[in-house]
C-alpha cells in the first residue's frame, strides 16, 4: 500500500475596520510570517460589481448542462431567464438593490450567504428558481 501524502491549508480572516484591528494582527512578526503580498482588504462592492459579482459566480460554479436540461424538461418554469438563474429576473434585481441599499454589508462573504440562505428557503418550497417569496423569507 502507498501512503498518501495529505496537505491542510487555511485562510485566517478577521473582520474589523482598519482603525479597529487587533494590534497582534498588525505586528511586523504577524505580517511577516503572513507576507504583506498576502494581506489584502475586502472591500464592499457597488451594485454593478454585486450584479458582476454574482455572473461570475455562477458562471463558474453551476454546471449549465444540467441547467438546460431542467429548462427542456420545464423544470425551471416561465420565469426562468437564463442571465438571472438561479434567481427569477424580478429576484435578481431586488437582490442586486438589496446591496445597493446596505453598501456597508456588500462583501462577496455577505453576498454569498445571504444567496445560499434565501436558496435553501426556495429549496425547500421545493422551487428550483430564488424569487421574490424566498428573499422576502430570507429578510432581503
Amino acid at each position: 500500500m502507498t501512503p498518501t501524502h495529505i496537505s491542510v491549508s487555511y485562510i485566517p480572516s478577521a473582520a474589523a475596520a482598519e482603525r479597529n484591528l487587533p494590534q497582534v494582527l498588525t505586528h511586523p512578526q504577524i505580517t511577516n510570517r503572513l507576507g504583506k503580498q498576502n494581506l489584502f482588504q475586502l472591500v464592499e462592492l457597488t451594485a454593478p460589481q454585486t450584479a458582476d459579482f454574482l455572473t461570475n459566480l455562477v458562471s463558474r460554479f453551476v454546471d449549465h448542462a444540467k441547467v438546460q436540461s431542467l429548462r427542456d424538461a420545464g423544470e425551471l418554469g416561465p420565469e426562468f431567464e437564463e442571465t438571472t438563474y438561479p434567481f427569477t429576473p424580478a429576484a435578481h434585481a431586488r437582490f442586486v438593490d438589496y446591496w445597493k441599499r446596505n453598501p456597508e454589508d456588500a462583501k462577496p462573504r455577505d453576498i454569498t450567504d445571504r444567496m445560499n440562505d434565501a436558496a435553501f428557503i426556495a429549496m425547500k418550497k421545493a422551487s428550483r428558481l430564488i424569487d421574490d417569496a424566498a428573499l422576502e423569507t430570507a429578510g432581503l
